[in-house]
């Protein structure tokens, strides 16, 4: 038995012959406020507040959190209606 999605995906895919990723705008919101949440767990654990210090998880949070950030902008630019 198929998953209810899966008519929906062959028919685009074989509609366009390109698979489309993340065309809803909303996914670029939300990529851009995990992005600032994984900035925010960087600054505790570099300063030391309520997770304690651990130099190597707040890098990566800042990493994460940058990359969710340029991702979601340019996913939302990107996804503007041309007028």
């Amino acid at each position: 038995m198929k998953a209810p999605w899966e008519n929906q995906v062959s028919h685009c895919i074989s509609k366009r012959k390109v698979a489309v990723l993340m065309r809803n705008a909303m996914l670029y919101y939300g990529a851009i406020v995990l992005g600032i949440i994984a900035v925010v767990v960087g600054v505790l654990y570099q300063a030391d507040i309520l997770l304690g210090y651990h130099p190597t998880r707040s890098y990566a949070a800042f990493a994460i959190g940058g990359i969710l950030l340029i991702v979601g902008i340019v996913g939302v630019f990107v996804m503007r209606p041309k007028r």
